[in-house]
């Protein structure tokens, strides 16, 4: 099968960047990732990896030099700030090195991951930088698409999977608040599939995407789903925000701690998208919530 062309990838060694990274190959194109740690890389024929940071790109920035396109996954779910990884720096300032260096180098098309929800608000630190990268992509002279998933889940995601082992060894579960704030899980397969098969779409051009799953739950009805996909009854024990709030905001600031306030109002706001029409649009069936926990609950 001929070759299709080169991607540059950044911020590709995540949990989504390795499903699209293997999607990539599987499809027959070269790919170009940069990787501050390339010992966690596999290698693999067609993949060229590159050892750099988004932020020295001085040193690697002519391998971007004939690619078809770039794709910027890069980001951050929580801060640590006393290492200097904020959100600002990570989803706003390499939005913008990377955009710039995809005209420099002449690289019409881009494909950039935010999030569901991302919008200008106070609510959530994460929500508004990645508001305000999206922003800049579609302020540049690019080809662009800008995906916005709600949770991802997956066979190395640590959210879902968090919850699965929880719920197998806690038969008290809790919950912040009523738990009546909404999800809606979308597998890690069928995102990697979207970013790929986007790449060559007429009709995904400069365009957002919002990504979600099949269904829509409330958080309680999420913890449920998988107790009883399970076989485990649960008791879910529900936690004031009044208490939990102040709690958190005196524990967050150490790495161990579970949950941050950010993270907090980010699980509070509703997770679902209006519209899930990329799926159709590129003919992806999209897998089950269900499914995926009933697989997966063998190996965890």
């Amino acid at each position: 099968m001929k070759n299709k062309g080169t991607i540059f990838i950044v911020g590709g060694t995540g949990f989504v960047g390795t499903e699209i990274l293997k999607e990539l190959l599987n499809l027959n194109y070269s790919v170009k990732l940069l990787a501050r740690n390339t010992h966690k890389i596999e290698p693999a024929s067609n993949l060229e990896i590159i050892e750099g940071d988004i932020f020295n790109y001085k040193h690697w920035e002519d391998r971007i030099d004939g690619s078809l396109a770039i794709i910027n996954l890069i980001g951050i779910i929580r801060e640590n700030k006393n290492k200097n990884i904020t959100f600002n720096k990570l989803h706003v300032e390499a939005t913008e090195i990377i955009t710039d260096l995809a005209i420099k180098h002449n690289v019409k098309r881009y494909i950039h991951m935010s999030a569901n929800s991302a919008s200008s608000t106070e609510i959530s630190n994460y929500f508004e930088t990645k508001y305000i990268a999206e922003n800049i992509v579609k302020s540049k002279d690019l080809v662009w698409t800008i995906f916005q998933p709600s949770l991802i889940f997956g066979r190395d995601d640590k959210s879902i999977n968090m919850f699965i082992k929880n719920i197998k060894k806690i038969r008290i579960f809790p919950v912040f608040g009523n738990g009546n704030y909404k999800l809606q899980p979308v597998s890690v397969s069928d995102v990697a599939k979207a970013f790929t098969k986007s790449i060559t779409n007429i009709d995904c051009l400069n365009c957002s995407f919002e990504l979600g799953g099949t269904v829509v739950y409330t958080y309680n009805e999420l913890i449920e789903s998988i107790s009883n996909n399970l076989r485990i009854n649960n008791f879910l024990l529900h936690i004031p925000l009044d208490l939990a709030k102040p709690i958190i905001k005196i524990f967050e600031r150490f790495d161990s701690f579970p949950i941050t306030t950010d993270q907090l109002n980010m699980l509070l706001s509703d997770n679902t998208c209006d519209e899930n029409k990329i799926f159709d649009i590129l003919n992806i069936e999209q897998q089950s919530f269900d499914n995926y926990v009933k697989n997966i609950s063998k190996h965890i």
